[in-house]
């Protein structure tokens, strides 16, 4: 097994990530928001870096999946920004950038490298443009985008019970519907709900990353039982509660059949990680990721 650790590495993906998100919220075209979206997500390559796991090939494999699949995204906004006859490729490109239907795979590739810090970048500070995307795209467009965000967490709610092979997995799904719900949230509902929606995401988030990392490296140790019922389940006193009663308030007038698919995915992911909770605490069934 080969690890390293390079500060320097993580604080140059966390300072300038946050830069040009910043100034994607700056930016009055999609052309200036295309660069600083492009910046943005090659500034997350060096915290790929930070620490290789125990599989060399399954770490270059996924820094290649995510190098490809953003060239590819930028290709596709480039050429619905240049031609405008072709403006649905931006939001192909838009699609294929943060891993919606049907181009969500290689999300779950890269996740597979096992590095919590680009993890956190790539699923957290990476969903801040999302907020400004609404302003720059035409309206026509919001049926389509509606569509793809139902399919999207409607296949988050089955590749629970499919897909969920490490932490990184589950917190893959999460993570995809959440990109999901606000990018609906952003069109159906006012700037200062979004904002709440999104700082509410990425504090809980910074709980639940900070939770597995330390699952990582915990050599084996159970985590607590209340830590994991306070950052991942549906309780009167956890973190999560609010966030999602707010997400389901926020798209709640957007429209019947994803108010629907954001219930069953809801339901289907509390019942995995209440039956996790469960093999994993009491029934003494362990899976070798998950202790």
């Amino acid at each position: 097994m080969v690890r390293r650790f390079h500060i320097d590495l993580v604080f140059f993906s966390f300072f300038f990530s946050i830069l040009f998100c910043f100034c994607c919220s700056l930016a009055d075209n999609f052309l200036r928001f295309w660069v600083f979206l492009e910046l943005c997500g090659m500034s997350l390559i060096p915290a790929f870096f930070y620490k290789s796991g125990k599989s060399i090939e399954g770490f270059y494999r996924s820094l290649l999946c995510y190098i490809v699949m953003s060239g590819l995204s930028s290709v596709l906004l480039v050429r619905g920004i240049v031609m405008s006859e072709l403006y649905g490729f931006i939001i192909l490109g838009f699609i294929v950038k943060f891993g919606l239907f049907p181009f969500r795979l290689w999300v779950y590739r890269v996740f597979s490298g096992r590095n919590w810090v680009f993890i956190f970048l790539l699923s957290v500070i990476l969903k801040f443009p999302i907020l400004f995307f609404c302003y720059l795209l035409q309206r026509n467009y919001i049926l389509l985008i509606y569509s793809d965000c139902l399919l999207t967490i409607l296949m988050c709610s089955v590749f629970f019970w499919f897909l969920s092979g490490s932490w990184e997995y589950i917190w893959c799904h999460i993570s995809l519907a959440s990109v999901s719900t606000l990018l609906v949230a952003c069109f159906c509902r006012d700037f200062f709900t979004c904002i709440f929606i999104y700082f509410y995401y990425f504090i809980w988030s910074c709980f639940c990353i900070y939770y597995f990392y330390w699952l990582s490296v915990s050599d084996g140790r159970k985590g607590s039982f209340w830590v994991y019922c306070f950052v991942l389940l549906i309780t009167p006193v956890s973190l999560p509660l609010f966030y999602k009663l707010r997400v389901c308030l926020a798209i709640l007038y957007s429209s019947v059949y994803l108010l629907i698919s954001w219930c069953i995915y809801r339901f289907s992911e509390q019942f995995f990680l209440y039956k996790l909770c469960s093999d994993f605490y009491y029934s003494d069934i362990f899976n070798d990721w998950s202790c």
